[in-house]
């Protein structure tokens, strides 16, 4: 049986894989139409009805984010993870880890100390996946400690290891509580177990110990040291601002819940827009209605957004239309396939009408 483990993790991976996307297909368009709603696209609101529409927000984004925990976990089971090691500064690394958590803190009126070996400078590892398991530990921390308890976040070097260790002041685990919480099991997180696996995708290791207050999560990662910082903000092409009269917007959605969505949103300020459902009738589209803006899902089925928004910047009558690409995947994933397609600049799904209007 054990010989077989492998195969039945990548089609178990496989499995998860298709069920997140799926999923989150709809809770992404619910998440646009809330948006719509919000922006009083259709009429105005009243304070209780707003407050009922950001309730739902809430929700439809912590059902994406249980979602996004489910993918990283199937993709770590398939042996596809992908890791993207670069040169992190310790203290954008901490305000990031501070932004993140900002909210959880509040809740709670808890007190986070954070302590840095001022040995550590600028280091290698992928950055995004090592947010990932420091939040799990503080959100655990927060979560399970007594309202206005004081938690620690300690970051130093242990001879070749960088280690991040968070202390909390929740009930102590035993040894087999701490070991059920980091594996895989019925009736349990996922935040751990994805933690685990992307601890051992850096080579690195998860450590948990008692103390006399309560837990200690510990992240063992290999050191390495860069000599200068060689992170670099991803080249973000800025599109000129339009006014509203007689613009018109092309917008490619496959989804009619999206595309009905965006379209009323971008209709209620104002812009003419025309709206299509595939890649290929995008690039006969440029060509002949010349649009001073292409909004585009870039998976899109047939001919996807990338190949179209490619073939459309290849051409000289065509490659100056500014192009917007969408897609559930975060842009560190994908970040080949953007550059290849020459798009101007990339949102995630879901997104926020003020980040799509700030293109405008």
């Amino acid at each position: 049986m054990s010989s077989n483990k492998p195969e039945q993790d990548q089609q178990f991976g496989h499995f998860l894989s298709y069920v997140s996307h799926e999923v989150r297909s709809p809770i992404s368009s619910m998440l646009t139409l809330c948006e719509g709603l919000k922006a009083e696209v259709y009429e105005k609101l009243t304070p209780r009805q707003s407050q009922s529409i950001t309730e739902l927000q809430d929700y439809g984004f912590t059902l994406l984010n249980l979602l996004a925990e489910v993918s990283d976990l199937a993709k770590a089971m398939e042996g596809k993870l992908p890791l993207n090691p670069e040169s992190t500064m310790i203290e954008e690394l901490v305000q990031a880890l501070q932004h993140l958590t900002h909210e959880s803190i509040l809740k709670k009126h808890q007190i986070l100390n954070i302590q840095i070996d001022s040995n550590i400078q600028n280091f290698i590892v992928d950055s995004q996946r090592l947010k990932q398991i420091i939040v799990v530990f503080l959100e655990y921390a927060f979560i399970h400690s007594p309202p206005q308890s004081h938690l620690q976040l300690n970051i130093n070097l242990e001879g070749e290891k960088i280690c991040f260790s968070v202390l909390d002041q929740a009930p102590v685990l035993s040894e087999q509580e701490a070991a059920q919480l980091l594996s895989p099991a019925p009736q349990t997180s996922l935040g751990f177990p994805l933690a685990q696996q992307l601890a051992h995708w850096h080579h690195g290791e998860i450590i948990h110990e008692a103390t006399e207050q309560g837990n200690c999560f510990k992240l063992s990662l290999p050191w390495q040291p860069a000599a200068e910082a060689l992170k670099e903000s991803p080249a973000q092409t800025l599109i000129e601002q339009y006014t509203n009269q007689d613009k018109l917007i092309l917008l490619v959605e496959a989804d009619p819940m999206q595309s009905h969505a965006l379209s009323d949103f971008l209709a209620s300020r104002g812009y003419r827009v025309k709206c299509i459902f595939n890649g290929a009738e995008a690039v006969q589209m440029s060509y002949s209605s010349l649009p001073h803006l292409i909004i585009m899902n870039a998976q899109l089925p047939g001919l996807d957004g990338y190949s179209a928004s490619q073939q459309i910047k290849a051409t000289d009558t065509t490659n100056s239309i500014p192009i917007v690409l969408y897609a559930t995947q975060s842009a560190e994933e994908i970040t080949l396939l953007i550059q290849q397609s020459g798009a101007d600049h990339f949102l995630q799904v879901p997104f926020k009408f003020t980040e799509l209007y700030s293109f405008l």
